[in-house]
């Protein structure tokens, strides 16, 4: 499994919108692959960017979807009820709502990974985490978008990162309008699944106001390689700033080694800023661009729902949110019924009625108690864990450091040092020559390193052991290996 997109540097979320009623979770909670879902009998897509809001709904036979009806609606108002909302109307025809996420400080990282089960692809993306998010796994969401290979032994990945403050800020706007999130997706990603085949460079736009959006993605032999977001400033700035952008990534896919020589350059660009780049591209690639217009937005919505609906796309919405508002739906079912049926009985039970529900919310409110303290015992278990791992690292770096410094100050001028390595965090392993009439100097340059000490007092080694020592005419080669002394750690 090879990670072959180039680096990105970190993005900051930013926050105007108060985030959602939603327990912050210090260690990273790990997302599902997405399922088939239930018989859905409608689909919402709604876009909620900028001051009008706009909403698609299908009607679903089978997993297809029919023509949209779209909906223009005002930022300042709420979403119709009856149109979004989720009640007992939703037990009798199942509605799919789906959310659109702004680009912006999206990050992207294309990964290869071997023919398998989507579960299994999750948990090969969740160990190289780490090394793919710009920020810590904590504080984003994350989910995987599967790209066509042609290979039947390879898959291509494509890991959607947005921090989790964006995400949270976004379904918090949502729900404030009645708008209740199934999944949530990133257009401006999606639209890699409906472009024609054909290798090369496409490079995409989304105007945002001030700035340009631009999804750069590189297909070769009709693999994805490498896909890119950027964010760039409109002036007279963003055609150099994307060309330096475009420069390093064609850089790291040529160190790569995937990168052919000649490549077509496909620009998807409206009508009106066509010309601006075009000229950019072309004077970067010295060649012809390939032009054509951005996909319509309601075909985007149809790609968007009908992905969703057969759990093809990657959905950000987290885990813990979409149980909570699972748990909140189906105590607004009951409630509405319970009221149902004490208007019902009210003549001759309200006593009982009002007893029972008397228990009812002290029990309720026990249970609430409990799962608080039960969170806030899970929430120091794993600060506490996180804590031990940081003071692990803390002191393996500064055990290192004292273990080279401590080496290369007591090495004898007669002893050359070949290679140093600090090896599974655990030992200093020392490799060099000597001339053979020198050897002795070896066991000298053991016993220092024995001696060596902390500013503690504590030895910096506990074992050091003196390798074989192989002789072939004047030089003779030695090696060391000083396993470090574990109860230093600072």
């Amino acid at each position: 499994m090879s990670d072959l997109a180039p680096s990105q540097p970190p993005v900051e979320p930013s926050g105007a919108v108060a985030a959602p009623e939603v327990v912050a979770v210090p260690s990273p909670v790990v997302p599902k692959p997405p399922t088939q879902a239930q018989n859905w009998r409608h689909a919402h897509v709604l876009s909620a960017t900028g001051d009008n809001r706009r909403l698609w709904r299908f009607k679903v036979t089978k997993d297809s979807v029919g023509l949209p009806e779209e909906a223009k609606l005002s930022s300042a108002k709420s979403l119709p009820g009856g149109l979004v909302g989720k009640g007992w109307n939703t037990l009798l025809s199942p509605a799919l709502n789906v959310a659109w996420l702004p680009a912006a400080d999206t990050y992207l990282r294309v990964v290869a990974v071997p023919a398998g089960p989507l579960e299994e692809i999750y948990g090969l993306v969740e160990l190289q985490l780490d090394k793919l998010s710009p920020q810590p796994v904590s504080h984003v969401i994350w989910s995987v978008e599967m790209l066509p290979n042609p290979d039947p032994k390879e898959q291509t990945a494509l890991v959607v990162i947005v921090p989790r403050a964006r995400v949270e800020e976004h379904l918090a706007a949502l729900e404030a309008s009645g708008f209740v999130a199934d999944r949530l997706e990133v257009p401006f990603v999606g639209q890699l699944r409906e472009l024609p085949a054909g290798d090369g460079l496409w490079v995409l736009t989304d105007d945002v106001g001030p700035s340009t959006n631009f999804l750069l993605a590189w297909r070769v032999a009709a693999v994805w390689r490498e896909v890119s977001f950027t964010s760039l400033p409109n002036g007279p700035g963003l055609a150099p700033a994307l060309t330096a952008h475009l420069t390093r990534m064609a850089w790291a896919g040529e160190f790569a080694g995937w990168l052919p020589a000649v490549y077509d350059v496909r620009l998807v660009a409206p009508a009106s800023r066509r010309g601006e780049l075009e000229t950019a591209l072309t004077n970067w690639r010295g060649g012809y661009v390939q032009s054509q217009e951005p996909v319509p937005s309601e075909i985007q919505a149809t790609a968007s729902a009908k992905a969703q609906l057969q759990a093809r796309a990657a959905s950000l919405l987290p885990p813990e949110t979409q149980a909570r508002q699972r748990q909140q739906f189906v105590d607004r079912l009951w409630l509405q019924g319970l009221g149902a049926l004490g208007l019902a009985y009210l003549a001759g039970v309200v006593v009982y009625l009002v007893a029972l529900n008397w228990q009812k919310w002290q029990l309720e409110s026990l249970q609430s108690d409990n799962a608080g303290l039960a969170r806030q015992y899970t929430n120091t278990l794993q600060t506490r864990a996180q804590k031990e791992v940081l003071e692990e690292q803390w002191a393996l770096r500064y055990a290192a450091l004292d273990s080279w410094q401590g080496a290369i100050e007591k090495l004898p001028p007669t002893l050359n040092l070949s290679t140093i390595n600090f090896v599974k965090g655990r030992s200093l392993r020392l490799d060099g020559t000597v001339a053979a009439d020198a050897q002795p100097e070896v066991v000298n340059f053991h016993n220092e390193l024995r001696k060596l000490t902390l500013t503690n007092g504590l030895p910096l080694f506990s074992n050091v052991k003196q390798g074989a020592t192989t002789v072939r005419g004047p030089i003779a080669t030695w090696s060391l290996e000083g396993e470090l002394n574990r109860s230093e750690a600072p």
